[in-house]
């Protein structure tokens, strides 16, 4: 009985050692072939409008960036730390949260924000509020972007 166990056990690991070889293996590969901490290069031309109240507009700026530095024009408070922001984090403002994400039900206000104008060549035009957690959360991330979002 010994012997037909070792048997098994041994057959067991070289039919499951290519297996999980393979599955590291694809583990580490990307159908991106930049990483996702490489920074981009990349310019941008934004309008972000805040609104307090959720209704009217309390602060308008224009953000532009030549990669990771703004340029003059920009009117957004911390404009180089938007931009560099939007290098290392390009699909920050293209990205949608996944609908099966569970999120906290915690308010953080009627404070919206429109985010209009293109980064690179890719259109942008993304609103974001704080309804929830997941929501806050992303504000957040966009801080050098938004802002704190609150008087």
């Amino acid at each position: 009985m010994g012997r037909l166990k070792d048997q098994l056990s041994t057959s067991a690991l070289a039919c499951l050692t290519p297996l999980l070889a393979g599955l590291l293996l694809a583990g580490c590969a990307t159908s991106n072939p930049q990483s996702a901490s490489a920074p981009v290069s990349t310019s941008a031309d934004l309008k972000i409008s805040i609104s307090f109240d959720g209704k009217s507009v309390d602060n308008e700026y224009h953000l532009q960036c030549r990669g990771a530095r703004a340029t003059e024009s920009s009117t957004l408070p911390n404009a180089n730390d938007a931009c560099e922001l939007l290098v290392k984090n390009p699909e920050l403002l293209t990205s949608k949260p996944s609908a099966q994400q569970t999120c906290t039900e915690i308010y953080g206000g009627p404070v919206t924000a429109k985010v209009k104008g293109e980064i690179g060549d890719q259109p942008v035009q993304a609103n974001f509020d704080r309804h929830n957690g997941c929501a806050i959360s992303i504000w957040d991330s966009l801080a050098p972007l938004l802002g704190e979002g609150l008087r």
